[in-house]
């Protein structure tokens, strides 16, 4: 694989950022990845908010679980939306 710019990489798994040349080689991925994360943070605080709404009784872990129905359903919503589009 020849690069364009001598300049040294840092490699991060499925993404090659070129330091000097400053551009992404591969940006859907971190595209991606940075939604990823977003809706993680997103879906955990209201899932933990939820639980303590609703069921204050129940522990944290409940919380954590009821994000990450959370997150599993925005991402079959996209998906559901792109189907339909």
């Amino acid at each position: 694989m020849a690069l364009t710019c001598p300049a040294p990489l840092i490699i991060i798994p499925k993404l090659f950022i070129d330091i000097t040349c400053n551009k992404a080689i591969n940006y859907m991925n971190m595209t991606a990845l940075i939604i990823l994360t977003i809706r993680l943070i997103l879906g955990l605080a209201f899932g933990i908010i939820l639980t303590r709404l609703f069921k204050p009784d129940w522990g944290i872990y409940h919380g954590v679980a009821t994000g990450i129905v959370l997150v599993a359903l925005a991402y079959g919503m996209s998906y559901y939306r792109k189907l339909k589009g």
